[in-house]
């Protein structure tokens, strides 16, 4: 899984890059360029967390919500203590403890 993690977090950080030399560009960040840029991302992730395991959109929300590990938040389950999510390291571990887990649809 390590592999799967680095390569994608690679990936999305240079598309990132990418996408904030469109904005500058355009001077908007809704544009159809960036607007599909952003899709792929979307489905490119969605695809790692498939090949991973990952059944709880563990990598959106470290993406997204997290800034890819920027923002340090805090993540975690009943029966387990609160982990910080600050690398792909501790995504990994949290990625293993939810492993263990049924999710709840």
């Amino acid at each position: 899984m390590k592999k799967e993690l680095e390569d994608w977090a690679e990936t999305m950080n240079k598309l990132s890059v990418e996408v904030e030399k469109l904005n500058a560009i355009f001077n908007s960040h809704d544009c159809a360029l960036i607007n599909a840029i952003d899709s792929l991302q979307v489905k490119y992730t969605c695809a790692v967390a498939e090949k991973i395991g990952d059944r709880w959109e563990l990598l959106l929300w470290y993406w997204q919500e997290n800034d890819m590990g920027k923002g340090g938040r805090l993540a975690g389950c009943k029966g387990y203590e609160l982990m910080e999510i600050k690398d792909l390291s501790s995504l990994e571990d949290l990625i293993g403890i939810f492993s263990r887990i049924e999710p709840i649809y």
